[in-house]
């Protein structure tokens, strides 16, 4: 009997991140070691984020979104760090798969110091935002607390915020690429302000492009089928 030609077909494989050009960091809540405190990077980069001191990790939450694990950030003391600053960019495309518990502010992925002139993924004034180069960020308008997919360009310091698929708000750039930041961190932004994250990341994808609004759709789709969000 002859062989289903079913069976002779490669098997289809899914999006992943990497198919996209430009990107610069993939982290995926299943390459965070707890015990070492490190979430690897999955776009081949090498741009890992570590935390020496125990007391300062976040932890794998005994709770899960869509059946997969997260990471459960305390809101007091918990981030990740990379020694180097690759957000300094003037154009850039960011996601996240995060959940906010609480909390006026705190950072997703951003600069590391003082300065805010630098994009990145935050918490403000209670909403998710995108940061482009100002201490002003576009917000998502109406923001509940609970898991959302958050996306954003920043286009020579102009940002555009999208959550689950939908833009909320833009606006253009102010001020200028602070070059002065020599780290990024997950869980807060501004160290020196102790703005903290109080809540839940599944997933960062980070491209130094702007991508297409094709392109941008695609990595929203994967987000949302991959953690149980519907996106537009």
């Amino acid at each position: 009997m002859p062989m289903d030609n079913r069976l002779l077909r490669p098997l289809a494989k899914g999006f992943n991140p990497q198919q996209i050009s430009g990107l610069a960091l993939w982290l995926d809540a299943p390459e965070y070691n707890a015990s070492t405190g490190t979430w690897a990077d999955k776009s081949g980069n090498g741009r890992n984020f570590d935390q020496e001191i125990a007391e300062n990790r976040p932890i794998v939450s005994a709770v899960t979104q869509n059946g997969r694990a997260i990471l459960e950030f305390d809101g007091s003391n918990d981030q990740l760090v990379h020694n180097t600053n690759f957000l300094q960019v003037p154009d850039c495309t960011l996601f996240s798969a995060f959940r906010r518990l609480g909390g006026v502010y705190g950072g997703v992925i951003a600069s590391a110091r003082s300065s805010d002139r630098s994009p990145g993924i935050l918490i403000d004034s209670s909403r998710g935002a995108i940061r482009g180069f100002a201490n002003l960020s576009v917000a998502a308008v109406g923001l509940v607390d609970s898991f959302n997919i958050i996306g954003g360009t920043v286009t020579n310091g102009a940002s555009v915020i999208f959550v689950n698929g939908t833009q909320q708000d833009s606006d253009a750039a102010v001020n200028t690429l602070d070059n002065g930041n020599t780290a990024t961190a997950i869980g807060t932004y501004r160290t020196t302000a102790g703005n903290y994250l109080n809540g839940y990341i599944g997933e960062i994808i980070v491209y130094t492009r702007v991508l297409t609004v094709s392109e941008r759709k695609r990595v929203e789709g994967y987000l949302g089928k991959k953690w149980g969000i519907a996106v537009a």
